[in-house]
């Protein structure tokens, strides 16, 4: 008989409760660490600290989820590694506070029979299988596109009213940049994305919202890279999503009845590649006339002179896919994933950049 995984969750809010998902998928048992155990848990069966799990749990578990908020994880890191040096942990994004980078490092070189994954859904996500292919099949043969725009996001106000989620270290980066990043590290070269996130080629043109009490809320990048392609990136954290949505769906059959309300999330790429034009709406996705597709599904259009090519849908859930190969990564024979910090280390530089006294404050990044 095949003894099951076991795990232990550290946070247990919303991404805790998301990952406790796809981890009981996986049939792994549970331990839940998190001060508030007793109110998410029947019967408080949670534990408050990582400090105070019995040796039994600690001895036996094979995977830690680490869920709680970005200014906590180095202090658990620190007090899971001190109880369990070669643990074997799966962190959010943000992996820590911007002055914590080189101090995370250090933990890590101190315990070198440990393993940290920090979970990059995106760095997963099949639909993007899916449009490099269409790229492939529908554009020129050229190596890069002249033109990518990444757009992510969130009307996060009602969680910050809440006093959740805000990022008064990182800004607008700390919420979707990462995933950004993601995303345009699967689409263009290796070495156009080495030199981008290694600050050789630094970012172009920025465009900032600030807020007197949030830092930044909306920013927008535009660089011309090196490798001859225009990017342009957006993300904004309050007020729903007023971003055009794509065409009406070619086929209905599969999508949810056109709906009126306002959508608080969008996430999408434009690339466009000669006379070709690519996009690729991740989920949640809606479409012109109200339509909306279920969860974890996404959309895919290819379109060349007005004429549409290609109207596809993709049936994927990045976050499962990511925690599940986190875990094979975790626990597979021979030498650690390395723990890749550089797109953390981009975005400190770049809201080191924005609180720097510059022209940059007076501008405004579109809608």
């Amino acid at each position: 008989m095949t003894t099951p995984l076991r795990a232990c969750l550290v946070g247990f809010g919303v991404a805790g409760r998301l990952h406790g998902t796809v981890l009981r998928g996986m049939g792994a048992e549970l331990t839940v660490v998190d001060p508030q155990s007793a109110r998410y848990l029947p019967g408080g069966a949670g534990w408050s600290a990582v400090e105070r799990l019995p040796d039994r749990i600690v001895d036996r578990t094979d995977v830690w989820s680490v869920c709680c908020p970005t200014a906590e994880h180095l202090p658990v890191l620190r007090a899971l590694l001190a109880r369990q040096p070669a643990a074997r942990v799966l962190l959010e994004k943000p992996a820590c506070p911007s002055r914590e980078i080189a101090q995370l490092r250090d933990l890590l070189a101190l315990h070198p029979r440990a393993r940290v994954v920090v979970i990059d859904q995106y760095a997963h996500a099949r639909a993007l299988d899916v449009l490099t292919e269409a790229v492939r099949a529908h554009g020129p043969q050229r190596e890069v596109p002249e033109w990518l725009r990444i757009v992510f996001t969130k009307d996060r106000s009602s969680d910050i009213a809440a006093g959740r989620f805000v990022d008064l270290d990182y800004g607008v980066l700390g919420y979707e940049w990462l995933h950004m990043l993601a995303v345009l590290r699967r689409l263009l070269p290796p070495g156009a994305v080495r030199g981008y996130l290694s600050g050789r080629e630094p970012a172009g043109e920025l465009r900032a919202r600030y807020h007197p009490a949030l830092f930044t809320t909306a920013l927008e990048e535009r660089t011309a890279l090196a490798c001859g392609t225009a990017l342009e990136l957006y993300s904004a954290v309050l007020a729903p999503s007023r971003a055009a949505v794509g065409p009406p769906p070619t086929d209905t059959a599969g999508w949810l009845a056109p709906s009126t309300g306002s959508e608080h999330r969008r996430r999408y790429v434009l690339l466009r590649s000669g006379a070709t034009a690519f996009r690729l709406d991740l989920d949640p996705v809606g479409a012109a006339a109200g339509w909306r597709l279920p969860r974890n599904a996404h959309r895919l259009t290819v379109e060349r002179d007005g004429r549409l090519l290609e109207d596809r849908v993709i049936h994927d859930s990045p976050l499962d896919t990511a925690i599940r190969r986190g875990v094979s990564a975790l626990l597979a024979p021979g030498r650690p994933p390395r723990l890749d910090l550089e797109p953390l280390e981009l975005i400190a530089r770049t809201a080191e950049r924005l609180r720097t006294p510059c022209p940059v404050r007076s501008t405004e990044p579109a809608a």
